[in-house]
């Protein structure tokens, strides 16, 4: 707050209503702030009629606060201003709040700041458009993330992004965190070759937040090649998503199977086979060829199928079967 007004006020500020209560009136006022003050402001026309050239005020204000007992108490500027912690001579927001002439409105108009859109505000358009012109696609890997999340090829990164757009847009200004941002809002991730087990990671975070006893393990890679996934300790026994990843993680045994079986001899007349899938492949990739980023990708699937065993199954061709989006999906 700041200083009230001078023992010489006609309107007796000091003695009708007291420091204590002044400083009520200062809290409960920031909470309040427009409605309060339109409600203890009160407008008239003006009394004293200037003498000589036009004025351009046309009405007077007349401030009151809550006394002791709750009634509005009339009080001079100064002092209903630094009660509620402006300058004494500050009185733009009242001014501008009550209208330019007398009304008889319940509530005070709304606050227009930040109605205006800033004229320094960056258009995202040609930043928006140039993030489009990589042609980001939805994954039909991760079909959780269908139509929410869309990717671009790992030959890509923001970092280059970036680059390409101040090449082509020099007098635009913008820097490499709103362009992240940017392509962050659009939801838009980069495929990364080789594929994690997102279980794995999940439970590495998991035990990190939840078991803080747990809390040095660090996460280990679960490559979906070979499976090795990382041995947690399950701290809490009835814990869903620990029980979970127990589960997940007797898909290990496969990776046992797998080797029991190519230490076998099987006869000529069978075939046995390892089935994995490529994670994502997005058409054309050509690195280095720039024409070729900006080129629309098309969704490519790779399934081989590898011979395991001994000499009698290596003698067998591996099948690999490579299709596209337009033939069909990751469904049998």
């Amino acid at each position: 707050m700041g200083k009230p007004c001078g023992p010489k006020c006609k309107w007796q500020c000091t003695q009708n209503i007291s420091e204590v209560r002044r400083k009520e009136i200062w809290g409960k006022y920031w909470e309040m702030k427009r409605t309060w003050i339109f409600h203890m402001v009160a407008q008239q026309s003006k009394k004293n009629v200037t003498v000589g050239a036009d004025s351009r005020r046309s009405r007077s204000f007349l401030y009151h606060l809550p006394n002791q007992s709750g009634s509005a108490q009339q009080v001079c500027k100064v002092f209903f201003l630094t009660t509620l912690g402006y300058h004494p001579k500050n009185d733009r927001l009242i001014v501008t709040m009550m209208g330019k002439s007398i009304t008889t409105k319940l509530i005070p108009p709304k606050d227009q700041r930040g109605k205006k859109a800033s004229v320094s505000k960056l258009n995202m358009n040609p930043i928006l458009q140039h993030i489009e012109s990589f042609h980001p696609q939805i994954s039909h890997y991760r079909r959780e993330h269908a139509s929410h999340r869309l990717y671009l090829p790992s030959d890509v990164n923001i970092r280059f992004m970036h680059n390409d757009y101040k090449e082509k847009n020099k007098d635009a200004s913008c820097g490499y965190e709103t362009y992240r941002k940017a392509v962050k809002g659009r939801n838009i991730s980069f495929v990364k070759l080789g594929e994690e087990c997102e279980l794995s990671l999940v439970q590495g975070h998991h035990l990190k937040m939840e078991h803080r006893e747990n809390e040095a393990m660090e996460t280990q890679a679960c490559q979906d090649n070979s499976h090795a996934a990382p041995e947690f300790t399950i701290t809490n026994p009835d814990c869903m998503q620990c029980r979970k990843y127990e589960e997940h993680k007797s898909a290990g045994q496969s990776r046992s199977h797998y080797q029991a079986d190519a230490q076998k001899d099987w006869p000529e007349d069978g075939s046995v086979r390892s089935v994995d899938m490529q994670k994502v492949i997005m058409l054309p990739r050509m690195p280095g060829v720039e024409t070729a980023l900006f080129t629309r990708r098309i969704v490519a699937y790779h399934e081989t199928f590898a011979t395991i065993g001994k000499k009698s199954q290596k003698k067998k061709k591996t099948i690999a079967v490579v299709w596209h989006e337009g033939t069909a999906g990751r469904n049998a």
